[in-house]
């Protein structure tokens, strides 16, 4: 599926940042689902109706109440107005792209219909690119590497496949510029403009041909893309919002207090520097390969932690505003559309057939956020009392995102499965090192802690059966549109939060529900 958010300055940028970007990604996520959750006057139930639409407020204007007084774009000085056109020109770029990525998706389609062969094959023949030379590597490495330190073959890898990503996209660039030509594809929503802030979401309108295209019409993994791209705006308009908060809160103490209102933001907002000792305890968790060195990235692992903290911080201090001044969204947040996930042969632990509450999580054992959501996630249903915990079922789908270390170490936990012991491998995979995963010999030490039957295990390992598994939940997630892990899924509605608290409140909401639909049929009865 084509992935347009990872452009060229992405591309450029991914074999150096692969080491530190995910911290700040889960703590941006962690920062704005937390002060969301506070601001928001509408809660984050998951919706019990399952309907496969994506719902937004299709209002052009994002409106707050601030102390009791409604607030939107017209109230905002000009460095706030201009912060949510670049927001609106962001989202309408993204969405032209998303229905290019639907005209390409509909050409593959006919073509193998045509040329009676897969879609893959179609796919595959379209897009055949061949690896970058070393040459090429060794120069792209050379002229953007962040560090004299750092050394090309702790990130050969993740260059070979950012470049490639690049030859990937011109082809696909091409394509989608003669299909745009052919199908006589328009967009008639107007661009959006500086004077005009908001921005309507369900109202982006194009026709194909001379025909008006419908979302409804998208298959489930660019639905499930839109619903991604609607609740980040959604977010980033909150955000903006908070920012102004912030501002006048700064602007009133710092007068209060006779200082700046940088002097006062810097006080308020200051951070330790990160110790040697966590320093290195992210390097372990999070770094990309067994090969790379502490040393060679300290200063961007420094810089890394230091923003997290810092965005920790800003968070922290922007919940307590957000309650002391009264601060709420009056905007509806987006809906999750529901989906009918496939989870045949995939670990199942709980309730099974009988569950009234599924929860499906597309995880990477490489994944550190995927570990620790792993832990809140056990966390959130040891809560639940005996009876409730006897109506979840909880499933894990083994999503490869880091190529072939992770297709191997599902390939195990599939194969440990087969004997009953996928749990205890999940939990052994979970906390154990990036290098002992990596490690040739951790099936064997798989094998000898959870008592498995050697011969089996590895012959399981070695066989179709286990990479067939692998690559059908790859091929599930990606129909679905799962584009990273972990994705967690409750009653086939995504869980768009980010921690422990924020699943709770969601998953006592779908036990609620579920109880009050089966006292509505008892009813009924």
């Amino acid at each position: 599926m084509w992935k347009r958010e990872y452009g060229r300055e992405y591309v450029r940028t991914f074999a150096i940042s692969s080491i530190y970007s995910v911290g700040v990604m889960c703590t941006l996520m962690l920062c704005s689902s937390v002060v969301f959750a506070q601001s928001s006057k509408q809660s984050s139930k998951q919706s019990s109706k399952q309907s496969s639409k994506i719902t937004t407020n299709d209002k052009l204007d994002f409106v707050v109440q601030l102390a009791g007084k409604t607030v939107d774009h017209e109230t905002l000085p000009e460095t706030y107005k201009t912060e949510l056109h670049k927001i609106n020109s962001m989202v309408y770029e993204r969405s032209v792209q998303l229905y290019h990525a639907y005209l390409l998706e509909q050409y593959v389609q006919k073509k193998a219909v045509a040329d009676k062969v897969s879609e893959d094959t179609v796919r595959k023949k379209l897009f055949d690119i061949t690896d970058p030379t070393e040459k090429e590597m060794k120069e792209w490495f050379e002229k953007n590497k962040p560090s004299a330190e750092m050394k090309y073959e702790d990130v050969k890898d993740q260059i070979m496949r950012g470049l490639k990503q690049e030859k990937y996209m011109d082809a696909r660039d091409k394509l989608v510029e003669k299909l745009v030509k052919d199908e006589k594809f328009a967009v008639v929503t107007a661009k959006p403009q500086e004077s005009k802030v908001g921005l309507s979401l369900n109202n982006f309108q194009v026709t194909l041909g001379k025909k008006a295209l419908s979302m409804d019409v998208l298959p489930v993994a660019i639905k499930s893309e839109f619903f991604e791209l609607h609740m980040s705006t959604y977010q980033e308009r909150s955000k903006v919002f908070h920012d102004y908060l912030m501002s006048l809160h700064a602007e009133k103490m710092a007068k209060k207090q006779k200082v700046t209102k940088e002097a006062y933001l810097q006080k308020v907002l200051a951070v330790k520097p990160p110790t040697e000792k966590e320093m290195k305890a992210w390097f372990e968790e999070n770094k990309p390969s067994a090969e790379m060195k502490y040393e060679d990235v300290k200063e961007h692992v420094l810089k890394t932690l230091s923003r997290t903290k810092e965005l920790e911080k800003k968070a922290e201090w922007v919940q307590k505003l957000v309650k002391d001044e009264k601060f709420v969204v009056l905007t509806s947040a987006p809906k999750a559309h529901w989906v009918d996930i496939n989870v045949s042969g995939a670990p199942i632990k709980g309730a099974s057939e009988k569950a009234d509450v599924v929860v499906v999580k597309f995880s990477d054992f490489y994944c550190g956020y995927c570990a620790r959501a792993s832990k809140w996630l056990k966390t959130a249903m040891d809560s639940l009392d005996k009876k409730e915990q006897k109506r979840v079922a909880f499933v894990y789908m083994p999503f490869s995102i880091f190529g072939e270390k992770s297709t191997t170490i599902n390939s195990q936990a599939y194969c440990a499965n087969k004997q009953g012991k996928f749990w205890e491998f999940h939990d052994m995979a979970f906390a154990a090192s990036h290098k002992d995963k990596e490690d040739a010999s951790f099936g064997a030490k798989a094998i000898s802690e959870l008592k498995l039957k050697e011969k089996d295990f590895n012959q399981c390992v070695a066989s179709d059966d286990a990479k067939q598994f692998v690559d059908k939940i790859v091929k599930e997630g990606s129909r679905i549109g799962v584009t990273g892990t972990p994705y967690i899924y409750v009653n086939g509605v995504r869980f768009n939060g980010s921690d422990e608290k924020a699943f709770q409140t969601t998953l006592k909401e779908a036990l609620s529900s579920s109880a009050a639909k089966d006292k509505k049929k008892a009813v009924k009865g």
